[in-house]
């Protein structure tokens, strides 16, 4: 039997949290105009006839008559007082009616300000809802489309409706609404959710109220009960502190001004945040409100209420205190959370803040938060007490970046030559060059010291370019930022003469930003070369015995040393390979040397290259010597017979189109499946293209080797497809080019390798290239289901990372309630294998870990999703065993 708790339909005319400028006063003659209703009503109240006048009470309701023309009308003593808000004495202070007047329709306007007579109300966040009730028998239909907005109107009403109840305590003031309700929770307070729970009875509009229906289970009451709640057309505030997007075009003014251009340690500073509040712009998105506001400007609208909102500013991340601090709750006491009042226009925060003790970075963040979900600098628990009729939230965080006088300098030294090569006695000169980075905000004390090393260090002095840049006595000199400070210098080669060293330290501050180049050296000797060598061997990976290799040494001579050639001697030596021969090579010259070997025992076979100069020093012997080796192994046998496979599956016309080739191997060869494309044509109009996999055989893998008949595999394959062949996938989405996924299938046991455990596949995305590659290992060969199951959830994955938006990906984010990105995007890995590619859950196949399980309440979302990908589903059919 169905029941009602509360059922107070009427269709009130409505108009709150709206202001309007001068420009736009006349608010009663458009409601009239805009409802096409009269200025005032003749209807019939008991056996007579009377008229009402159309006026406005408060927050803009249209009401024809007073609550005195209302006979029996009740009233009761409240903390709000009817006739002093609209000032009119009917002799009931401190009360509030029942009945307004009247509707334009003639019936009773109800008040939303008179209490609540019902008693045994449950909380929404406990109530037991009932889902797509039209499908219960329990409404005829489901909704007609509506606005967003009108939807974000709803929304608003329906997070505030627990207080009207009496549910909210004022610690925890959303503890009992609707979006803490389970048919809701894990982020599923939206439209598409609400339009699953809510009948749309009649639509809020400018001026007129609607109201939404909702069925829920009572055990406690022995039936479905139904809740009707009148929704009240309601202007969405919107509170930015940060100027995106740029608000009616106008330039903003900075939101969050920390009140200094460089923070200095030991000192305050006073910032402010800047809270502009008003009426959100997507107002004029409803059509409604289009319709009735007309040619008028948002920024002719203004909000008529305040709302008290959480925030929160941080200084280096740690939320700090400001000057007038409200606390949020218990938590916001420690914490530093506050509540903020905000009306129309600009609302100021003081706050006081200084560098954190100990704090050594070039720069520091302010950051504020203000009525957000974002969690960014507010936490969870503190989104009870946010305000949430105000649904745009992509504008209520900013930050600011303020340098610090604490950046350290970056002195660097350059020595010019580098390097001296002179005999005992010979006089030298050369250019020492001392800098501070040009981006370094002041200027900076630094010592600068020049040594020639023979033996011990002896002081160099230093010749200023510029007389200017003479060091005092103890050898410092003043940059300013950008600096280049140039000086000669000479000095005489002694016989245990070994460099000459430049130094330069910070005198004003204690450190340098990059002690690394704070000392450069010039070596002094003989002249010298450097010779290296580079070697490879190609190709890469695993070879068998019998196979021939080529081993390749690259000789490079820098740019240095004597001029013309000098001669190097270059020896390859190893395992069948014995090369030893001089070569001539001028200054930055390369010279490749290949050698082919043949080897036929199996192992790890090392190759040692080495080059040298010829009566010369090499000025870096480090690089003279290099080596690489070759792994060998023995091929494995099989029946050949088992090669001699020839299998093709074509669908019909719009199917699976697959081609496996298999060549007659010879039994000294070890086949391996590799390079499987999956893909249609880039040129296709049609949007979704068949599902084409060509499967090649090669001879020698460089990976792994088949521990399986071949026939297996290709049974286990061509089976397995025929369970997901009906299936087409999206290569297009509007005009953007999805590339389809290689394919690579392993043999061996992959896993081992992998140290995982024994996963039967792999899949990579390139973000940059937006390329996709499925690796699938031995195991996912054991029968047709689990071939079917593995490539179907990998699939999945392709379409999760490659096909779907990043709109679409934070929709499922939502839909799932999870924290953790892998569970997330694995749970819709399995969705797609269930309800897309209907494949087969895969012998051991079941996810290890609970949340990477399908959940069956995502069921409704990937039907849905296939149709809007245009993705045509599988038809799972019967498949034999393959017989081992």
């Amino acid at each position: 039997m169905l029941k009602r708790i509360l059922c107070v339909i009427f269709v009130t005319a409505l108009f709150a949290g709206l202001s309007l400028s001068p420009a736009h006063a006349g608010l009663l003659e458009d409601l009239l105009a805009a409802g096409n209703l009269p200025a005032e009503r003749t209807i019939r109240v008991g056996g007579e006839f009377i008229t009402v006048k159309a006026r406005l009470d408060r927050s803009n309701q249209l009401v024809y008559g007073l609550p005195t023309q209302v006979p029996g009308n009740d009233w009761k003593s409240t903390k709000t007082c009817w006739q002093s808000d609209n000032g009119v004495n009917v002799g009931r202070p401190n009360q509030e009616p029942r009945y307004l007047g009247y509707t334009g329709q003639g019936d009773l306007f109800s008040s939303e300000w008179f209490p609540i007579d019902a008693t045994h109300h449950v909380p929404p966040s406990d109530r037991k809802m009932i889902e797509e009730p039209w499908d219960q028998d329990l409404t005829d239909t489901e909704n007609l489309p509506i606005s967003d907005y009108t939807w974000e109107v709803i929304m608003a009403a329906l997070a505030e409706y627990h207080k009207l109840l009496g549910f909210a305590d004022p610690e925890f003031p959303g503890l009992k609404a609707f979006y803490h309700n389970p048919a809701f929770a894990g982020g599923k307070f939206n439209k598409e959710t609400l339009n699953r729970y809510f009948k749309v009875l009649a639509e809020p509009r400018p001026g007129v109220a609607g109201a939404v229906r909702h069925w829920h289970n009572r055990s406690d009451l022995g039936g479905i009960f139904y809740d009707t709640i009148a929704i009240q057309w309601h202007v969405l505030p919107d509170f930015k502190v940060v100027d995106f997007p740029v608000y009616h075009g106008e330039i903003v003014p900075v939101y969050l001004d920390p009140g200094t251009e460089l923070a200095k340690p030991g000192e305050t500073y006073r910032g402010t945040l800047r809270i502009v509040g008003g009426v959100h712009e997507s107002i004029l998105t409803d059509p409604a409100a289009r319709d009735f506001f007309g040619a008028v400007e948002v920024k002719n609208l203004t909000l008529s209420e305040q709302y008290d909102v959480p925030a929160g500013i941080a200084v280096d991340g740690k939320l700090i205190r400001p000057v007038e601090f409200r606390r949020a709750g218990f938590d916001g006491e420690a914490l530093n959370v506050f509540m903020v009042r905000i009306g129309q226009g600009e609302t100021v925060v003081e706050f006081d803040w200084s560098l954190p003790e100990g704090y050594s970075k070039s720069e520091i963040t302010l950051d504020a938060e203000v009525n957000s979900t974002g969690n960014i600098l507010l936490p969870d628990r503190f989104n009870r007490y946010r305000d949430r009729s105000e649904w745009y939230l992509l504008n209520n965080y900013t930050k600011v970046v303020v340098p610090t006088s604490i950046v350290l300098p970056d002195f660097s030294v350059e020595l010019i030559p580098d390097r001296f090569e002179a005999q005992a006695g010979q006089a030298l000169t050369g250019t020492v060059r001392y800098k501070l980075n040009d981006d370094h905000p002041q200027a900076e004390t630094a010592w600068l010291r020049l040594h020639h090393l023979a033996g011990s260090e002896h002081v160099i002095n230093l010749q200023p370019v510029d007389p200017a840049d003479a060091p005092n006595a103890q050898g410092h000199v003043v940059f300013q930022p950008g600096d280049v400070k140039e000086y000669r210098y000479s000095f005489t080669v002694q016989a245990n003469s070994q460099k000459v060293i430049a130094r330069i330290n910070p005198i004003s501050v204690s450190h340098d930003k990059d002690w690394s180049n704070n000392r450069a050296e010039a070596l002094i000797g003989q002249p010298c070369t450097d010779v290296r060598i580079a070697m490879s061997r190609s190709p890469d990976g695993v070879r068998y015995t019998g196979d021939t290799t080529k081993v390749a040494a690259v000789v490079t001579r820098a740019n240095d040393g004597p001029a013309g050639s000098i001669p190097v001697r270059v020896r390859i030596t190893g395992p069948g390979l014995n090369y030893d021969q001089t070569i001539n090579l001028a200054r930055g010259e390369s010279r490749t040397i290949n050698q082919v070997v043949t080897l036929n025992d199996p192992g790890s076979h090392a190759y040692q290259g080495s080059a040298w100069p010829v009566g010369i020093e090499d000025c870096v012997p480090a690089n003279n010597t290099r080596s690489v080796t070759i792994p060998v192994q023995a091929p494995v046998q099989y029946d050949a017979g088992d090669s001699k496979l020839s299998h093709e599956i074509r669908g019909s016309e719009g199917k699976v189109f697959v081609n496996l080739i298999s060549t007659v191997a010879t039994p000294t060869r070890t086949p391996a499946f590799t390079d499987i494309s999956i893909g249609g044509e880039q040129g296709d109009s049609w949007g979704v293209h068949d599902l084409d996999i060509m499967l090649n055989q090669h001879f020698r893998s460089e990976r792994w080797e088949i521990a399986t008949p071949v026939n297996i595999w290709l049974c286990s394959m061509t089976k397995g497809l025929r369970l997901i062949e009906d299936v087409r996938l999206p290569w297009w989405r509007g005009d953007r080019w999805i590339p389809p996924p290689i394919l690579h299938v392993y043999g061996g046991d992959l896993a081992s390798r992998m140290r995982l455990g024994q996963p039967k596949a792999f899949y990579y995305y390139d973000p940059k290239t937006g390329n996709s590659q499925i690796t699938l290992s031995a195991g996912a060969f054991d029968s047709p289901d689990v071939f079917a199951a593995t490539l179907a959830h990998e699939l999945g994955h392709w379409i999760w990372f490659a096909v779907l938006t990043d709109e679409e990906r934070d929709h499922y984010r939502k839909l799932t309630g999870l924290k953790d990105e892998r569970a997330i995007w694995e749970r819709f890995a399995e969705g797609a294998r269930e309800f897309i590619f209907q494949a087969p859950h895969g012998a051991g196949d079941e996810p290890v870990v609970e949340e990477y399980r399908f959940n069956w309440a995502d069921a409704g979302y990937f039907k849905k999703l296939a149709v809007e990908l245009g993705i045509k589903t599988a038809n799972q059919g019967k498949t034999v065993a393959c017989v081992h």
